[in-house]
């Protein structure tokens, strides 16, 4: 139907490719790093209302109930994931949401 149509066309657009170019990927290990915005905390809230996949071994969805009531013990943050694969990096979290942080952060890059 329509409906499908359209979806396919807005994923079709809205989907990005990188280039991995210099070869910037994979960061080497105990590198310092900078991680910056405000989800870069969020995990379950990542999933938008897709509620669909959950954790491997949780139990089914009840119907009506918000899915708070889950065992999302699998869900990772992207902070938590950036440390959990590189864990000898010296990793800092700026939520970005201030002047004075920012601030902070580029007299910090410029000292690095």
């Amino acid at each position: 139907p329509e409906h499908r149509a359209l979806a396919l066309t807005a994923a079709r657009k809205a989907m990005v490719l990188l280039r991995n170019e210099g070869r910037t990927l994979p960061f080497p290990r105990g590198r310092r790093m900078a991680v910056l915005g405000p989800h870069a905390l969020s995990d379950v809230q990542l999933l938008g209302n897709y509620f669909g996949v959950r954790c491997p071994g949780a139990p089914p969805r009840r119907p009506g109930v918000w899915p708070p009531d889950a065992d999302w013990g699998c869900m990772v943050s992207p902070l938590q994931a950036i440390r959990l694969h590189n864990p000898h990096a010296n990793v800092t979290h700026i939520p970005g949401a201030s002047p004075q942080e920012a601030a902070q952060l580029a007299s910090e890059v410029q000292q690095a």
